[in-house]
């Protein structure tokens, strides 16, 4: 019989938490969660897995843990999108650049699994996608105001990426599609990319 899970408070500020996430991420990513347990964690970490309940209450914990910091990393496009040390060129690129390669750590399977198991999870990207587009909608605005994109209606300019993001972030149309996550969001982005900049 299997130890039962405790409810325990996150200790998301412990030191122990980078060097775990950062150990676990790269395997989840690529191969998804479906088949991970706490003995697989526990080997994997080379702990034991009470250590691991110290500290996390369940695998849903550790794919929360995951996935929180991948969302962290691929919401870094902002930074670049509005730094003012850069012309509107740079930024776009720079912007782009940190999506596209954050992006490409997220396979089809770990997306199907998160679709299908985790809606809580799911609802974030809903909503990283939903803020994501008024920081572009502000940016284009901008570029346009200050006449290094060329002019094109904001609202047609975030439809189109609502479109994209949609499909994009959807396991069935990458796999009937027979693309990764980053081919798809490196075409998308050079077509924009393309069309905007004078």
């Amino acid at each position: 019989m299997g130890r039962k899970a405790v409810k325990k408070a996150r200790k998301e500020d412990h030191p122990k938490f980078e060097s775990w996430r950062n150990k676990l991420a790269p395997e989840i990513l690529r191969s998804g969660f479906k088949d991970l347990t706490m003995d697989v964690v526990a080997k994997k970490l080379s702990i034991s897995k009470s250590t691991i309940y110290e500290y996390l209450a369940s695998k849903e914990q550790i794919v929360a843990m995951v996935f929180e910091y991948k969302l962290s990393q691929l919401a870094q496009f902002e930074h670049h999108l509005f730094d003012e040390n850069l012309n509107f060129k740079d930024r776009f690129t720079a912007a782009l650049t940190v999506f596209s390669e954050h992006a490409s750590q997220l396979s089809n399977v770990f997306l199907l699994e998160l679709k299908t198991t985790q809606p809580q999870l799911w609802d974030k990207i809903k909503l990283f996608i939903k803020e994501s587009l008024m920081k572009l909608g502000k940016f284009y605005q901008d570029g346009m105001e200050a006449q290094a994109f060329k002019k094109h209606p904001v609202k047609i300019l975030l439809i189109t990426d609502q479109l994209f993001f949609e499909q994009v972030i959807d396991p069935d149309f990458l796999e009937s599609q027979k693309m990764t996550l980053q081919e798809v969001v490196d075409s998308y982005l050079k077509l924009k990319f393309e069309g905007l900049l004078r």
